[in-house]
This record gives C-alpha cells, sequence and structure tokens, in this order.
C-alpha cells in the first residue's frame, strides 16, 4: 500500500514537473521573441541618434559657417598669406601627420578626443597634441581663430601637417593633395581628397 501510494505521488510530482518544464519552454519562447523585438526597436533608436546626430552636426556646421562669412577673424577665407611660396614647416608638423595616421580605423564619435575614437577637430587637436605642438584649441571654430596664418588651399596648397578647414569641418594635410580626417557618424579615422579645394589651411 505505502509503495503504490509513493508511486502515485512520483507519478502526480512527474505531470506536475513535466507541466511546469513545457510553462518554462513557452516562457523561453516568449523571452526569446522579447528579445528579438527589443534588438530591432534598439537598432531603430541608435539609426535615429546617428541621423539626430548628423543632423545637429549639419545644423553646428552651417551656423559656424555664417559665422565665419560675417567676418569671425577676418571672414572664412584666406588671410596673412601674400605671397604663393609657403614654405614647409620644419620640426614637429611631421609628428602630426604621423600621429594622424596612427588612428587610421578609430571610429568617429561625436565630441570624442582619442585616443581610441574622434570626431573631426578631435582628430586635429590629438595629433597637434601628441607632435608637442600645444594646445591648439579643441573644436573646428577655436582651430580657425587660433591659427597663425590661413589661406585657401586653392590658391597656394598646403604643407603635410597643416590643418585644413572647411566650415565645421577639420582635417590634417598628409601631402600629395590628400588629408586624414574622422568624417561623420558611422565612419572612421581615413584619408580623402575630396572638396579639397574648397578648404582653407591653417598655419599655427
Amino acid at each position: 500500500t505505502e509503495a503504490d501510494a509513493a508511486l502515485k505521488e512520483f507519478s502526480a510530482q512527474e505531470k506536475i514537473a513535466s507541466e511546469r518544464l513545457n510553462e518554462a519552454f513557452v516562457i523561453k519562447a516568449q523571452a526569446e521573441e522579447n528579445i528579438a523585438s527589443q534588438q530591432a526597436e534598439l537598432a531603430s533608436l541608435t539609426a535615429e541618434a546617428a541621423a539626430l546626430v548628423a543632423a545637429e552636426q549639419e545644423a553646428r556646421y552651417a551656423r559656424e559657417a555664417a559665422q565665419a562669412s560675417q567676418g569671425g577673424s577676418g571672414g572664412g577665407s584666406g588671410q596673412n598669406v601674400s605671397v604663393p611660396d609657403i614654405p614647409t614647416p620644419s620640426g614637429g608638423y611631421a609628428s602630426v601627420v604621423e600621429a594622424a595616421a596612427s588612428r587610421l580605423g578609430c571610429p568617429y564619435v561625436y565630441g570624442a578626443s582619442g585616443p581610441n575614437s574622434f570626431d573631426c577637430s578631435g582628430l586635429t587637436s590629438w595629433s597637434y597634441s601628441q607632435a608637442g605642438l600645444g594646445w591648439i584649441g579643441r573644436t573646428d571654430s577655436a582651430q580657425y581663430a587660433n591659427a597663425h596664418d590661413r589661406w585657401d588651399y586653392s590658391a597656394y596648397g598646403a604643407a603635410p601637417g597643416d590643418v585644413l578647414w572647411w566650415p565645421g569641418h577639420v582635417a590634417i594635410y598628409a601631402g600629395g593633395g590628400s588629408y586624414i580626417h574622422a568624417p561623420t557618424p558611422g565612419q572612421v579615422v581615413s584619408y580623402s581628397s575630396w572638396n579639397i579645394n574648397a578648404a582653407v589651411v591653417l598655419r599655427f
């Protein structure tokens, strides 16, 4: 009689365990579905955030371009240079290019100043700092204001290590008509030559 009772109890417990196991499988499946849904939502939000950052950056570019065109430090075009003979800087300028080149492949992150992620002015200020050339300013507008000389690239060219400036964007001239920069969200530090003739050269 005791054995029969124990067997019935065991059978009942086994049934309960089987039902709970099935419930666990259902809960697991629902959790996986919820995770997949949340991951999709997160990806959507991440893309939306990147778009918002890009839009904010474009607006900032437009504001700074308007400020530069109104004259800020002498306007948005070249000045302080009257002859086309732009001497190649000596000393630490080569190290500026080497520092920037060492960061190739690092991701663009808005507001980042290195050493493993950068925005455009974060890369230029970090590269100058690594070369021991002092603090040139953290933002593109500060770097424009702090430059000792400015001139249009299309008029006189540039020397390796010079900063190239566009309204809201800066890069390190690498020579040969190319520059190293941190482009936009979703991209990495890389070489480019796009729109170089529209750049203003900054000499510190």
